[in-house]
């Protein structure tokens, strides 16, 4: 199992996602809204928060910033939406490792642009290539998944391998794709696994 990883969703809530996560290891989940639901014991729960009442907010980088504290060996994020895309990214690259969150696209490969579009809200100056870097550095796999009438099922599966900056494309490595959706009393789906040379497959 990779130690980052993304999930990217096509429409629909992306609330339920199942966890296979060691029962001693400590998890802290950080949500907008609480929805996700994981059964286990060693489960810590943040929730973001409005201004109200005279209580000042509580965004989700507020919630990232606090996390190490709590010495999580896992950190879910129920979604990415906006700046808190880099301040995830930092917390991956001081070291800690087993992070999982989701972010909205129609492809494995536009999830990285949803991505590196987040980062860019944090309002944070970086030169835009270094922010790819970052990212072919500290993310492992993306995964797709797309809902078809009642039912989701995994898409695709992107490895990052490298990020070439002359170039301006990531180095991607197509772990699985699927070339049949499947349909209700249909046969099982089927399914294409590659494994290009480094280079075969590139995005911008």
């Amino acid at each position: 199992m990779s130690s980052q990883s993304f999930h990217n969703s096509q429409g629909g809530d992306d609330a339920h996602r199942i966890v296979f996560v060691v029962g001693y290891e400590r998890i802290v989940l950080i949500e907008d809204t609480a929805e996700i639901q994981i059964q286990k014991e060693n489960v810590l729960r943040f929730e973001a928060r409005r201004e109200q009442n005279g209580l000042p907010a509580v965004t989700i980088r507020d919630l990232l910033e606090a996390t190490l504290r709590h010495r999580p060996d896992w950190i879910i994020v129920g979604e990415i939406r906006g700046g808190e895309a880099f301040d995830l990214l930092q917390l991956l690259n001081t070291g800690h490792s087993g992070t999982l969150s989701t972010v909205h696209a129609n492809s494995a490969a536009q999830g990285i642009s949803r991505f590196t579009t987040c980062m860019l809200q944090s309002g944070v100056e970086m030169p835009y290539r270094a922010i790819k870097t970052n990212i072919a550095d500290s993310l492992n796999i993306i995964v797709q998944i797309e809902r078809r009438p009642g039912s989701r099922y995994v898409s695709e599966v992107l490895q990052i391998r490298d990020y070439d900056p002359e170039t301006d494309c990531f180095d991607l490595h197509q772990i699985h794709r699927l070339c049949k959706p499947r349909l209700p009393n249909s046969p099982p789906l089927t399914t294409s696994l590659h494994s290009e040379e480094p280079g075969d497959n590139a995005t911008h």
